[in-house]
């Protein structure tokens, strides 16, 4: 891996540029991206434990081009016991209502009593999803980041768990 210098004008109080040759700041730059050693990838993203999107920032690919190097590799989302941790945090997210401990999934007992409310809502109740997120923001409820609800997301939770609680 070649690293690039990057040279910055100094600019004098009259507007003036004066070029300097002392080196003020670099960046790691790729000579080449597309040459980038595919063994190079799948390490940063099994042990290093970085997305495709990191990657790709890091090494001066498109997320796309990292994500296709990863498959052409056979790497795909990984199961729950090939995830290489670190700090105690996985490569990849479990869905809501549940949780990972310790490579295995868990029910999360305050998420699924979301899930089991929006299936209420929806499924027992009739009521549409505008009504159903306004609900959920009227019991002060917010998805696991803590964001407020959205249709989409109500959405994706009520196809998940209906039929299963």
């Amino acid at each position: 891996m070649e690293a690039l210098f990057r040279w910055r004008e100094k600019v004098d109080r009259t507007g003036h540029r004066a070029n300097t040759n002392e080196v003020t700041d670099f960046i790691e730059v790729f000579v080449n991206p597309k040459n980038i050693n595919l063994a190079t990838i799948a390490e940063l993203y099994r042990k290093g434990g970085l997305s495709a999107a990191k990657i790709a920032t890091q090494v001066g690919l498109s997320k796309s081009a990292v994500l296709s190097k990863l498959h052409s590799l056979g790497i795909r989302r990984e199961n729950l016991k090939d995830i290489e941790y670190d700090n105690h945090r996985p490569a990849i997210r479990a869905p809501f209502g549940q949780k990972i401990v310790t490579g295995k999934l868990v029910p999360n007992r305050h998420e699924l009593k979301i899930a089991r409310l929006i299936v209420e809502l929806r499924a027992r109740q009739s009521l549409s999803w505008k009504e159903i997120v306004h609900h959920l923001e009227s019991e002060n409820l917010k998805t696991r980041n803590g964001f407020h609800w959205k249709i989409r997301t109500a959405k994706r939770v009520f196809d998940r768990w209906n039929g299963k609680l």
